[in-house]
């Protein structure tokens, strides 16, 4: 519990415990749904630190230590965008330049 890290002798019950591990939940999945938005909104695959730093300063006015700027990028799935439809426009374009 990292309340003991503040005060060792702390002592939460139950209740209190819980309500501040759903708080953080809800916290944290706002900032990797807003860091998501932003990675999307410039048009990249992969969430980095800097999604997670504009989300923070623009909806949380909070900033990040700078020691946080040199970490990886986080990688999400590779998704395949092509659609069906899309494949069947590139067949009918194939087919129709094999004609000529």
């Amino acid at each position: 519990m990292m309340a003991k890290v503040v005060d060792p002798n702390v002592q939460l019950d139950e209740e209190t415990e819980d309500t501040l591990m759903n708080y953080a939940d809800e916290v944290l999945e706002q900032i990797i749904e807003g860091a998501c938005e932003f990675a999307v909104h410039r048009k990249s695959s992969t969430v980095d630190v800097h999604d997670v730093q504009t989300f923070l300063e623009r909806q949380k006015n909070t900033w990040l230590s700078s020691d946080m700027k040199d970490m990886e990028p986080i990688k999400g799935p590779k998704k395949n965008m092509t659609t069906d439809a899309h494949k069947q426009r590139m067949a009918l374009i194939k087919k129709n330049l094999k004609k000529y």
